[in-house]
């Protein structure tokens, strides 16, 4: 998708296929009407897993992104895991391997168990 030029609402379309699987989890909803929508740039890695650690390439640089919405509710410990990262210290409980920006290069992704999805 082109970050500058993306649709602001949902087609038709896609507004009639939400609607079916609203209806379909929520049976009291088959006779609601759409009053509105809006549509945005959904921005996860490829293995909907965040990239976490030092960037390959630049020297110092320590990224944390490809989380989408959910990065908020995790940014106390990955903010911790992060400094943990620049300060050389070691975080047992976490495999950093995970999370790795070179992962994607490395044909190693890190699915998740389970099935993502907005609606159904």
């Amino acid at each position: 998708a082109d970050p500058d030029r993306f649709q602001t609402i949902p087609s038709h379309e896609e507004a009639e296929r939400f609607a079916i699987r609203a209806a379909r989890r929520f049976p009291a909803l088959e006779d609601a009407t759409l009053q509105s929508g809006y549509a945005g740039i959904y921005d996860v890695s490829a293995d909907w897993q965040p990239i976490i650690g030092p960037m390959p390439g630049i020297e110092g640089l320590y990224g944390a992104l490809g989380f989408s919405g959910h990065g908020f509710k995790l940014c106390p410990v990955v903010g911790e895991l992060v400094a943990d990262m620049v300060l050389g210290r070691e975080t047992p409980a976490i495999d950093r391997d995970l999370f790795r920006a070179d992962r994607f290069a490395r044909g190693d992704l890190a699915p998740s168990r389970y099935a993502y999805n907005i609606i159904g």
